[in-house]
């Protein structure tokens, strides 16, 4: 069984570090290859916005409280900003197709508004205090507004974000476990570091004649 590096001759453990090295370039390679294409692909529309087709589709539904919401209605704030009860919550979630629990909603006398974000689209519910009916209003756009929405991480949820975060620590060891397996062939190679170098200081140049000298 083959030691630590610090205990292997000069020849050996440079052939252990380029393994290991390959190791996790692989393994960060396949596990975030999928959604890195996903992010990249979406970071072309999100460049060239009028590819995102403008379709909209809306759904308006009018619903009746039952019972003993209406009871639980009659209860709920009558000013200010608070969290919509629970069993509201639980009863419009399945209707209006997105998680509640937690959500808050605009209280006054008249009417309760509940605001329903999501990727590629939005929606609210209006209920009437008076007559108890939910008015349901949501908006679907194009598949694409959505693949732009979780490319931006808007209203994507509690746990796209934490997609978001593994993409990110997955392409630094992608790319730092690339960068020592180039260092380690760069003898042999003589023309790795001017082009590793290039595509550092190719941007720089863009963003200092185009972006930041506007």
């Amino acid at each position: 069984m083959a030691g630590n590096a610090s205990s292997l001759p000069g020849s050996t453990a440079r052939a252990w570090w380029l393994r290991q090295l390959t190791l996790w370039h692989r393994i960060t390679g396949a596990a975030s290859l999928s959604i890195l294409i996903f992010f990249a692909a979406t970071g072309v529309f999100l460049n060239h916005p009028g590819l995102i087709p403008a379709r909209v589709d809306t759904e308006v539904r009018a619903l009746t409280l039952p019972v003993t919401l209406q009871e639980v209605l009659g209860a709920a704030p009558t000013s200010g900003t608070a969290p919509l009860p629970r069993p509201l919550a639980n009863w419009l979630a399945p209707r209006v197709g997105v998680p509640l629990r937690g959500s808050v909603a605009d209280f006054d006398t008249r009417e309760v508004w509940i605001d329903l974000p999501r990727p590629g689209g939005e929606g609210r519910v209006i209920i009437d205090r008076a007559t108890a009916t939910a008015d349901i209003s949501i908006t679907r756009r194009s598949w694409l507004a959505l693949a732009a929405d979780l490319h931006k991480g808007r209203n994507s949820g509690a746990a796209w974000p934490f997609v978001i975060d593994a993409l990110a620590l997955g392409t630094v060891l992608f790319a730092l476990s690339g960068l020592g397996i180039l260092a380690m062939h760069a003898r042999a190679r003589p023309a790795t570091w001017p082009v590793t170098l290039g595509g550092l200081v190719l941007p720089a140049v863009l963003f200092l004649l185009f972006v930041h000298g506007g």
